[in-house]
């Protein structure tokens, strides 16, 4: 199998099945996700950062893919997790947000015309 490119892929789902979001290395355009790996243990590392998720309960699915478009394994329910949400959060709302995922994202905030701020 040495000539194959084997790639993994993870889908996360909710408690009520439905997929949330699913990542694979190939996201990244990295250039050795389409190369042949050698034969061996691999160790691939998915990082999903602490405030992506919203609250509830999430299933994880392991595939790999062969050559970009066969599946040749699969594990359903391969992990399970809850997501809390501890309330501690600036901001004005306290309750669940609506949606899968809660991503704090960049803002950029600027005057574009009017009185500047301070001088209100």
């Amino acid at each position: 199998m040495s000539d194959q490119v084997i790639n993994s892929c993870l889908h996360f789902y909710t408690e009520h099945m439905v997929v949330a979001f699913t990542s694979s290395p190939n996201d990244n355009e990295a250039p050795q996700a389409y190369q042949p790996k050698p034969a061996g243990l691999i160790r691939e590392v998915c990082y999903v950062p602490g405030n992506l998720l919203n609250s509830g309960v999430y299933r994880l699915w392991l595939l790999m893919i062969a050559d970009t478009s066969r599946l040749v394994f699969r594990m359903e329910d391969c992990l399970a997790f809850e997501v809390l949400d501890l309330g501690v959060r600036s901001g004005n709302w306290y309750g669940r947000e609506p949606g899968f995922v809660r991503p704090i994202l960049e803002w950029d905030t600027q005057l574009v015309s009017g009185l500047p701020l301070a001088a209100r």
